[in-house]
């Protein structure tokens, strides 16, 4: 039981069919965008003027089929957008991330967490993530969606290049309860869907007790909060012990100009066995920071049709290394920075 929520709402589906109607195109492109806005400011838990908590949820993995594959929890510890501890315990992997403003430290020798990892704390954490500066621009458009009885209307953040009729999920679309603010759902990857099945309130904002992640109709990971308690996170919580170190250096730009970066290593992808069974291809397209070690950090995916092929080519990215990029620094000194941006 999770005696800091007042659920507020039930469960939305287990694993979904996504049946999708004509594309609403009444709806004014800046009310739409707002509407999104206020659904972030809504469920965000990690930003200034909250109070400092403690999250305790349990994960639970699974592979291709839809059976178990790896379990654990997560724990995150948070006092203020510049001051935040993540403990992440599964039988397949384990490491402490300790954020000190931009620098953030990890065990040493782990490497990032895993996609789905990632995506069910960032459902309790932060479920739409901030539009960057330098993205393209976007066109929004409302779709009205029905998930069993559920009434759901989407709004899809699509590049204003392209294709209006593009499937639902071509770029992240985000669902809202018909008429509301409230997010019930997320789509990307065209077959990818994280629903939030259960939804309580914390320091006023809407948070996912229980998520439910499915690829193609199977399963792929869940997750339950256990606990969320507002508290006083003493500093002891992100003190730096030996086996932590510094993983993200400084970003600095260099004079906005663009730089030839030199791959060392750059493993392929394997190619997914549903993919090649059901004719599957197409493109990957992720958006990768390189740190001064040349190891590819921060990966993100910014478009791909399918689910799998996705999967396949961030494991394999996730391994290439490149040659540092070394710049003289007048204001510092001499010094190696990482600057790099790349699209792969």
């Amino acid at each position: 039981m999770v005696k800091p929520f007042l659920l507020s709402h039930s469960s939305v589906v287990a694993l979904c069919l996504l049946l999708l109607a004509p594309t609403v195109r009444a709806e004014d492109a800046t009310k739409l965008v707002e509407r999104l806005h206020t659904a972030d400011i809504g469920t965000a838990l990690d930003t200034p003027g909250l109070k400092p908590w403690h999250l305790k949820m349990t994960v639970q993995l699974f592979d291709e089929k839809g059976k178990p594959s790896d379990e654990g929890t997560i724990e995150e510890w948070w006092s203020s957008s510049d001051l935040d501890r993540r403990e992440y315990i599964t039988n397949g992997y384990k490491a402490t991330e300790i954020r000190h403003g931009a620098t953030v430290y990890r065990t040493k020798g782990a490497d990032l967490p895993s996609f789905y990892l990632e995506k069910l704390r960032e459902q309790v954490v932060h479920p739409i993530p901030p539009t960057r500066p330098d993205a393209p621009p976007i066109k929004p458009d409302l779709r009205k969606l029905n998930v069993g009885k559920v009434a759901l209307e989407c709004i899809s953040l699509r590049p204003a290049k392209g294709e209006w009729n593009a499937p639902l999920g071509s770029s992240p679309a985000y669902c809202l309860d018909a008429g509301t603010d409230s997010l019930r759902m997320t789509v990307f990857l065209t077959s990818l869907a994280i629903a939030r099945n259960s939804i309580g309130r914390f320091q006023g904002r809407e948070v996912s007790v229980d998520v439910l992640v499915s690829a193609n109709n199977t399963k792929t990971a869940s997750e339950h909060v256990d606990s969320l308690v507002a508290q006083a996170i003493p500093q002891s919580e992100f003190a730096l012990t030996e086996d932590i170190a510094e993983v993200v250096p400084p970003i600095m730009l260099v004079d906005g100009a663009a730089m030839t970066v030199a791959a060392i290593s750059q493993k392929q992808p394997i190619y997914p066995t549903e993919a090649k069974e059901n004719h599957i291809a197409g493109s990957v397209i992720m958006r990768a920071i390189i740190g001064t070690n040349g190891n590819i950090r921060d990966l993100q995916l910014i478009s791909s049709n399918d689910a799998g092929l996705a999967r396949s080519a961030m494991s394999a990215v996730r391994q290439w290394t490149y040659k540092p990029f070394v710049r003289e620094w007048p204001a510092r000194g001499s010094g190696n920075y990482d600057c790099r941006e790349l699209y792969v």
